[in-house]
């Protein structure tokens, strides 16, 4: 007998960015239905407050519903790291572009030479969409 329990199950197209993903549970009595989609994307520029971009600011876009499916992403698509995007530049610009629609995201940053993460903001995006998070803007 299989264990009870929520288990995700995901699926992705050999050739295409096309991704899906499904949170099931035996006792629900129901099959999953999974629909592949394209993921979604998001960006932003990080500043200071009277508006310098900042270079060097770590960030992280991590699922409130913690790291299950990401990690299925990241091996769908090809690559490491969806919750670890490169510091911003040298305009203050980062992106992240695998993201799973529909689900809720947060975003926390690090200014260089600091040891402590600030939550700055959430979001969720719809399949293909890119949310553009605008200016953050971190105090110091």
């Amino acid at each position: 007998m299989p264990a009870r329990g929520e288990v995700w199950i995901a699926a992705s197209h050999p050739a295409l960015p096309l991704f899906a993903f499904e949170r099931i549970n035996p006792d629900w009595g129901f099959e999953p239905g999974l629909i592949l989609k394209p993921l979604a994307a998001v960006s932003g520029q990080c500043c200071n407050e009277d508006g310098t971009p900042l270079a060097g600011v770590e960030l992280m876009v991590n699922p409130r519903e913690g790291y299950g499916p990401i990690w299925l992403v990241e091996r769908a698509a090809g690559q490491s790291g969806a919750g670890e995007p490169p510091p911003s530049d040298a305009e203050g610009k980062w992106s992240v572009d695998v993201i799973i629609p529909g689900m809720e995201y947060y975003v926390t940053v690090r200014r260089p030479g600091s040891n402590s993460w600030k939550e700055i903001t959430d979001f969720t995006a719809l399949p293909g969409e890119t949310v553009d998070l605008g200016t953050l803007t971190l105090p110091e």
